[in-house]
């Protein structure tokens, strides 16, 4: 019904922070635990009786902090509730943007194409129109999960024309504790959003080395030529990046980039007589990835 209601008011909002609009100038009703709030000049008196009849049961007041409706979890991040959900003792966060959409997206069948390729997903948290947040239990899954995520969500991405940007957090002990921890992580996705540290895809600790690395080349200056010379070679940026995700593998790192392992060599070399960091070093090599 959302999709619905997006082609006829293309203006309203799902699921926004309460505290970033004036309710008084939207006509609010609760659809399946979802907020929508259309523009109250967009829509007629008889069209809000009309929608209301249809919804009668669901609809709730603008004052609501958060609906019942919402999923355990979603009532228990959020606050709203102290019982802890019972279906995971581990649980992971993977947090989602959506830097562009077409308009013929269908969030339902990507939302069950999703949940078929990532088995581990228990909820759902809707925190803005173009931002939410799944639920992971880690209680069976293992480290391979982490790294097949990029790879599912990127050919998401292309199966329904999307762009996106997604975070993956840390495992957490399923607890009373766990609402702050999530209250933690969505700050810091958003800070780290607002300040371009995520990749298309970034695990936490990866996002958290590229924060330090900009601020520690700003406090540097004795860096700031390297980090010159790297951010302006895109072969440097590739092969310092694929070697760090390779924890220094030149075979793998060769083969993901599509070059032949002398190649790498050779470039390897360039880069020591450009700069006297040897890549192969991992001190010199976690340096020069911070530097990007």
């Amino acid at each position: 019904m959302y999709l619905s209601l997006k082609k006829i008011y293309p203006n309203l909002l799902l699921n926004p922070l309460k505290t970033q609009i004036n309710t008084t100038d939207f006509f609010h009703l609760l659809i399946n635990g979802d907020d929508i709030y259309i523009p109250v000049d967009d829509i007629s008196e008889n069209e809000q009786a009309l929608l209301l009849l249809m919804l009668e049961k669901e609809a709730v007041t603008t004052t609501e902090a958060y609906p019942e409706s919402l999923s355990p979890w979603s009532r228990f991040l959020l606050g709203q509730s102290v019982d802890i959900p019972a279906n995971a003792d581990y649980v992971r966060w993977l947090h989602i943007d959506f830097q562009s959409l077409p308009q013929n997206f269908d969030f339902s069948l990507w939302m069950d194409t999703l949940n078929e390729a990532i088995p581990a997903i228990i909820a759902t948290i809707p925190a803005t129109e173009r931002r939410l947040t799944l639920v992971l239990s880690m209680d069976e899954s293992d480290a391979s999960l982490t790294e097949d995520l990029p790879a599912i969500l990127q050919t998401l991405d292309s199966d329904f024309d999307l762009i996106t940007k997604g975070l993956i957090g840390q495992t957490y002990p399923v607890n009373n504790q766990l609402p702050e921890l999530y209250q933690l992580e969505v700050d810091f996705f958003e800070k780290a959003l607002k300040n371009d540290y995520v990749q298309q895809f970034s695990t936490l600790p990866i996002t958290l080395l590229h924060m330090m690395g900009r601020s520690f080349y700003e406090e540097q200056p004795l860096l700031r030529r390297i980090q010159h010379t790297i951010v302006t070679h895109p072969d440097y940026i590739s092969t310092i990046t694929k070697l760090f995700e390779n924890q220094g593998n030149l075979s793998q790192t060769a083969e993901q980039l599509f070059i032949h392992r002398n190649t790498l060599t050779y470039r390897m070399n360039k880069f020591y007589k450009e700069t006297g960091f040897n890549l192969q070093h991992l001190p010199d090599l976690i340096l020069c990835y911070l530097a990007i």
